[in-house]
């Protein structure tokens, strides 16, 4: 879609030199430095020399134009920022300055108009709708009682690859383990699976896509009435949005006819969608009622991201094992020695695997699922001595930080033992490492999904043994990367499992 945008950068230069302009007056400005820019695409032409997906691209650039830097994109002035140092500017010390996201033309329609827990500005009611979800889904004492999910939707993973077996075929890890996370997701946030799950998986997709950013409603908004001509994105948003809609309309029907709301007692046992559903009817003494489009946006949110960072998290995992043998081996003793012969991994058990999470940790340094965090400037600031106008777009490349050798050493390798010496967490404290964001903005789900990730892998390394399918050498695998918000790996995962412990029925 970039390319598209630059063949047509001609024809919005002459739509652009019809109209008159008053003269530029010179800026008193110190804005960050950056590459040279064309008239109306702005600095879209670099990335597309770059050749490269926009974080490797940013990450090269940056090296040029230093640790902040101004490009324009599109019609979009956006700040870069690639160091440690800026990176607190943003996310710890300005914090509050850079709280909201930037919303795009699709992404404003997707979310019914930024009502949604990602692309809601920094407010009372985003302060409320991260409250609930933290309170009745990712909570400690939530989490304690989704033990018993997690382990059944395990056992039923295992049963899913132990079947693939039989079957003499390599098995699609990627399928499975994406409806191992989804059924967790749903059974947690509604109670139950649903049939509308595979539907809404793949509509997910295309509001990934439209969400990144790169078509061209949302490159040139201020043409929006061309641009929703030649690229439809418009369109294809308000799609989405209408079948997610009715999905979720019909899950809800589904919801109120099972249980009488306003009656329920047992709080304990109420799940995420009943809650939303009493603040749509106006109850809850220190909760300010929702409207259902708000509902139905929270809870896309939370199916869709119940699965988008997991998923991807497992497949890197078990590639760079297999392609790291004796990490492997270590990750498989450990895991084996510690459950002695048991028939069924629990959560109780992986509390016990340090190396397992060391793996999961590294996996996460070096195929960081969300590469770049967008905020937006509420006001006028200053990082690192330049000036930040108010309403820039800003994006923070984790991505580099994460590959930073000034604090990783040999920052391009898999190497999870660097965890038993380099204590760092998960909270974004230090910001070379933030797999889960920082500051004010960071994922309320990281527990919630860190915990799904190690029972999975745990389950996977304890049952199986685990090999390539034939003809697929490891020092020859593709590990080419797709991106759209959240970075994937090109192609499905096919690995040939060999039954080790048998799971329990």
């Amino acid at each position: 879609m970039l390319t598209f945008a630059f063949v047509l950068a001609t024809f919005l230069s002459l739509l652009k030199a019809v109209k008159a302009f008053p003269a530029a007056k010179p800026s008193i400005l110190r804005l960050p430095p950056g590459p040279w820019q064309l008239p109306v695409i702005g600095s879209i032409h670099h990335l597309i020399i770059a050749g490269s997906l926009p974080y490797r691209a940013l990450h090269d650039m940056s090296r040029k134009y230093g640790p902040l830097m101004l490009l324009k994109i599109g019609e979009t002035p956006t700040v870069i920022a690639s160091s440690v140092e800026a990176a607190t500017e943003i996310l710890k010390t300005q914090d509050i300055t850079f709280s909201s996201r930037p919303i795009s033309v699709t992404t404003n329609i997707m979310s019914s108009g930024g009502r949604d827990m990602f692309s809601a500005p920094y407010s009372d009611y985003w302060k409320q709708i991260r409250k609930v979800c933290i309170m009745r889904l990712f909570g400690p004492k939530r989490i304690q009682a989704f033990k018993s999910i997690q382990e059944e939707e395990a056992k039923n993973l295992i049963r899913s690859v132990t079947t693939t077996i039989e079957a003499s075929s390599p098995v699609n890890l990627s399928e499975l383990i994406t409806f191992y996370f989804s059924n967790i997701t749903a059974r947690a946030i509604t109670g139950t699976t649903h049939k509308e799950q595979l539907e809404f998986l793949r509509v997910w997709e295309k509001i990934k896509r439209l969400a990144s950013g790169d078509n061209l409603v949302d490159l040139f908004p201020s043409k929006r009435w061309f641009t929703i001509m030649v690229s439809g994105a418009t369109y294809e948003a308000e799609r989405c949005h209408r079948i997610v809609g009715e999905l979720l309309d019909n899950l809800i029907m589904m919801k109120r006819e099972r249980s009488t709301i306003s009656d329920a007692t047992d709080t304990e046992d109420e799940d995420l969608l009943d809650m939303l559903l009493k603040m749509d009817m106006g109850e809850g003494s220190e909760l300010t009622p929702l409207k259902l489009d708000s509902i139905k946006v929270i809870i896309m949110n939370l199916f869709g991201g119940g699965s988008e960072t997991s998923v991807p998290t497992i497949e890197w995992a078990m590639l760079e094992l297999l392609r790291h043998p004796s990490a492997l081996e270590r990750a498989q003793a450990e895991v084996r020695s510690a459950l002695k012969g048991k028939t069924t991994v629990t959560m109780d058990d992986v509390n016990e695997l340090s190396f397992i999470r060391n793996v999961i940790r590294e996996t996460l340094r070096l195929h960081l699922p969300v590469p770049l965090l967008p905020r937006v400037s509420k006001a006028d600031c200053t990082v690192l001595g330049y000036d930040i106008p108010k309403n820039t777009k800003v994006l923070v490349n984790a991505w580099a930080l994460a590959r930073d050798p000034k604090y990783w050493e040999d920052a391009d390798a898999f190497k999870p033992e660097r965890f038993e010496v380099q204590a760092i967490d998960y909270k974004g404290t230090e910001l070379e490492y933030m797999p889960f964001s920082a500051g004010c903005r960071q994922c309320p789900g990281r527990s919630l999904g860190l915990a799904n990730v190690e029972l999975c892998l745990a389950n996977l390394l304890y049952h199986f043994d685990w090999k390539f399918p034939p003809g697929v050498k490891p020092n020859k695998l593709d590990m080419s990367e797709s991106f759209a918000v959240t970075i994937r790996r090109k192609h499905q995962v096919y690995l040939c499992p060999v039954l080790h412990v048998p799971s329990a029925a």
